[in-house]
């Protein structure tokens, strides 16, 4: 289902729902104040209607000629006393006579007699002297129950006899004849006005009837409705309300299909926008005209964009830097012999590990006729400017293989070599020892390097057995470009181990941050008590040491060490 069919179904269905449940409550709440209401006004005009009669009585007896005849009788029914009114008085005589005991019975104060063919209505009052009698027209109550409408309306005395009612309805018969026997409890209590529901056996129907007692009279007032009514009136209600929301229905459905067009279009651009930049079309863009929040999203959306054209171009300018790297770090990798040597006198091992791809440590091995010379350089900082003036001490050496005089000559051209490369921005400490084939002589030059560790292997050794020579023989090479070094040579005994380091080893730390310091370094150097070991097992146990102490941790400097031992019988396999 499309965003534009759930926008309008969200947009016109909630608004319907709601509109549909208030209506549904308007229509009971409607039911209910209408029912209330037609219980009102059946007992206000059922008291109208009783006040009507009793202003009718109350002329009468003022005036006989409004009646038929007025007369009066004792108590025992049996003596006229008095007798007036329109009717003659032996034909008004002989009906009092016959129709007294019926007229004043209790039970009803009107009931009705024929005279002359017609029906006339009799009305009977208690008085000190007896009994007061009138008779009158049946138009003088029909006037009242006439007229149908909602309700109608009934005159019934307390005996339960209709006396009047709308036309056609059954004069003279018990109201329970009629309607059925759910009207009994109106008469069988003794309340002046009240209502009830009941179901008329004529129809099966549900009725609302409304009840009033005429003071002092034996008759009373009955307003019928159906209880249907008040929900008929209501039809009309419900009628306008559905008119009404079906027309709020097509406004809305308007209004909605007009506001989702515009935001669908927006929000359709957008899609295609990020179709084709997944695509591969990184031009794309969106012009954002409104405010909203959908042109807050576009305008995000275009910053995105941008954002990501950055991180690509800085991704594939850092791509091409490490493609360079990894070929600048494979081309330095080079400026290193093998990692393993010997001859006849003496044993090589070494290690290198760049602290990044490229590392400003470097060590290489020269060997001449009567010199077997090592040298370890260590440019200030890592990185490809520091690779880059290792290379340039390569070239030196490499240079000086066949002239070389002494450390302190190399020493030299390589500080020109270094300062002509950085003009003094970086510095290199290095140190080179030229190892006498014929003599157990070493000649060394340091121009400001890490001290260089040697001993001779025996059982027992203590770290005070363990000899450094540290004689600084010139400042850090591209210092200055008139720096002057010199030489210190030293003696050793057959067999001795040297040990060539730069600061990355004091460097290592652990997980802690621990540093491996300089005593470590001298324990891994006791263990070694046999003077046949091979300088490439001296070589491992200091790996495998520096590697248990790091464990996962990084390099903080660039790596470099290595062995030289002294064959005191020849090479040792």
């Amino acid at each position: 289902m499309s965003l534009r069919i759930k926008l309008l179904l969200g947009m016109v269905l909630l608004p319907t729902a709601c509109l549909l449940v208030f209506l549904s409550l308007s229509v009971i709440n409607f039911v209910d104040d209408k029912k209330a209401f037609v219980y009102e006004w059946n007992q206000l005009q059922a008291r109208y209607i009783a006040s009507q009669i009793d202003l009718n009585l109350m002329r009468m007896k003022d005036d006989p000629q409004e009646a038929l005849f007025v007369a009066k009788i004792d108590s025992s029914l049996n003596h006229l006393q008095s007798l007036a009114g329109r009717v003659q008085k032996d034909q008004a005589a002989a009906i009092i006579k016959t129709y007294a005991v019926a007229m004043c019975s209790g039970l009803r104060s009107i009931t009705w007699v024929e005279i002359e063919g017609r029906l006339v209505y009799t009305y009977c009052h208690k008085i000190s002297s007896g009994f007061e009698l009138f008779a009158f027209d049946k138009s003088r109550l029909e006037n009242y129950f006439t007229e149908r409408g909602v309700s109608e309306n009934i005159l019934v005395g307390l005996d339960g006899y209709v006396i009047s009612g709308p036309p056609g309805y059954p004069i003279g018969r018990e109201l329970t004849s009629i309607v059925g026997n759910g009207v009994k409890e109106v008469f069988e209590a003794n309340f002046e006005k009240g209502r009830i529901e009941f179901k008329d056996k004529r129809d099966s129907e549900t009725y609302l009837l409304n009840f009033y007692r005429i003071p002092n009279e034996s008759l009373m007032i009955l307003s019928i409705t159906a209880r249907t009514a008040p929900e008929r009136a209501a039809y009309f209600f419900v009628y306008k309300g559905i008119i009404f929301a079906g027309a709020l229905m097509v406004i809305t459905f308007m209004a909605a299909l007009f506001i989702s067009g515009a935001l669908i279009r927006s929000v359709v651009q957008l899609r295609n926008a990020m179709q084709n930049f997944g695509a591969g079309q990184m031009d794309v863009h969106l012009e954002t005209s409104s405010k909203d929040e959908v042109g807050q999203l576009a305008g995000l959306f275009n910053d995105m964009v941008k954002h990501i054209k950055d991180l690509m171009s800085v991704h594939e300018e850092k791509a091409r830097i490490d493609a360079e790297m990894t070929l600048a770090s494979d081309l330095q990798r080079k400026f290193f012999p093998t990692e393993s040597y010997s001859n006849q006198k003496y044993q090589f091992a070494g290690f290198y590990e760049p602290a990044s791809q490229c590392g400003g440590d470097w060590w290489t091995y020269v060997e001449s006729e009567d010199h077997f010379i090592v040298c370890i350089c260590d440019v200030t900082g890592h990185g490809l400017q520091s690779a880059l003036i290792t290379s340039a001490a390569c070239a030196v050496v490499a240079s000086f293989k066949a002239t070389l005089q002494g450390p302190a000559q190399l020493m030299a051209a390589m500080n020109r070599a270094v300062f002509e490369t950085s003009r003094g921005a970086l510095n290199m400490t290095c140190l080179i020892a030229a190892f006498d084939k014929r003599t157990n002589k070493m000649t060394y030059c340091n121009a400001s390097h890490e001290p260089t560790y040697f001993f001779t292997p025996r059982e027992g050794i203590k770290r005070s057995d363990i000899n450094v020579f540290d004689a600084v023989n010139g400042p850090r090479l591209g210092e200055s470009l008139d720096a002057s070094f010199t030489e210190t040579t030293i003696s050793f005994e057959e067999g001795s181990v040297f040990l060539f380091y730069s600061d990355g080893l004091k460097d290592i730390v652990n997980s802690e941050n621990k540093a491996f310091e300089e005593r470590r370094i001298l324990k891994v150097l006791t263990k070694v008590t046999d003077h046949s070991v091979a300088a490439d097992t001296i070589l491992d146990m200091a790996m495998k040491e520096t590697k248990e102490w790091r464990g996962q941790s990084g390099l903080i400097d660039d790596l470099s060490y290595f062995i030289v031992k002294h064959n005191s019988q020849g090479p040792t396999a």
